[in-house]
């Protein structure tokens, strides 16, 4: 738990998903431009589900968690699209060298918003908010419980090209957020001072998918594999995981590697299906990080 109580928690930095908007992105397969599919797609609905798991050797730490997030988007200009995206977050953290947990619950909404640069390059932009409880149990007949607030926004540059079957995606993305912490008394009467924890990131990486389109009632199949590399900072341990949002769980700057594999599905009706698995923490010493992501939408 980030200065109270000495631990590690693992928040939500980043809700939502603008790279989801109708004029296309890395989390769709886009196997076929408007001319070739038919009429063009104004709107866009998406759900998107993430685990993981963690362990820390030096921080003598271990977490797990879930991500769900919903979201809807619509084409108001050829090249413009605005959404607002709603999540909900889980995480317990526990301690290997004691018998205490940490758990969180939360509640986000961003609205955000994507632009069609280019035919093969869209940048988006959101800006949100999350109302968070943290539930402590740090020492024996010990326990607490007190709110926090966070503010955060970020931004993302795709781009997505094809040659043939093979499909490269090349993502830019960066984040900033803020979180207040109330002030609380534990059950043994302790006053823990509030605190405001600042991180941002910066993160970029290719992947690289080859598409198989002669399936019937299947726009494209396509197998991919990615990596990626991060900048982090944070004023103070703590975590956060959510789509291209950044592991932090150490203060001060940290710079990482990603790996993951997946495949990804569209169908001819506009419903598209990407589920991916990772891992997150290449390069951090005695740190391991695991993930898995199931999303689905629909444009129409």
């Amino acid at each position: 738990m980030p200065g109270q109580g000495g631990g590690q928690s693992f928040n939500v930095g980043q809700s939502g998903s603008p790279s989801s908007a109708s004029l296309g992105g890395r989390d769709g397969l886009e196997a076929c431009n408007a001319e070739q599919c038919g009429a063009p797609e104004n709107w866009n609905v998406w759900l998107n589900s993430r685990v993981l798991g963690a362990y820390d050797s030096l921080a003598q730490t271990n977490g797990s968690g879930f991500i769900g997030m919903a979201g809807g988007d619509y084409k108001v200009m050829p090249r413009l699209a605005l959404g607002l995206s709603l999540g909900v977050e889980a995480f317990q953290v526990g301690f290997t060298g004691f018998n205490g947990k940490i758990r969180t619950t939360g509640f986000s909404a961003a609205p955000y918003a994507s632009v069609k640069i280019t035919d093969n390059i869209v940048a988006s932009a959101l800006v949100g908010l999350s109302t968070i409880t943290y539930d402590t149990n740090l020492a024996t007949n010990v326990s607490a419980q007190y709110a926090a607030l966070r503010v955060f926004l970020g931004g993302t540059v795709n781009g997505s090209w094809y040659d043939g079957p093979w499909h490269l995606q090349a993502k830019l993305s960066g984040a900033y957020g803020s979180e207040r912490q109330n002030a609380y008394t534990d059950t043994a009467g302790n006053s823990v001072a509030g605190q405001t924890i600042s991180y941002g990131s910066l993160a970029a990486g290719p992947e690289v998918g080859y598409a198989f389109t002669d399936i019937k009632g299947v726009a494209a199949v396509e197998p991919f594999v990615n990596v990626g590399a991060k900048l982090t900072f944070s004023s103070d341990t703590m975590g956060q995981i959510n789509g291209s949002t950044p592991v932090i769980v150490r203060s001060g700057t940290v710079g990482m590697g990603t790996v993951g594999a997946g495949v990804a599905a569209k169908l001819d009706n506009g419903f598209s299906l990407r589920l991916e698995g990772s891992y997150e923490s290449i390069g951090v010493s005695g740190l391991d990080v695991w993930s898995g992501q199931l999303r689905a939408a629909l444009r129409f």
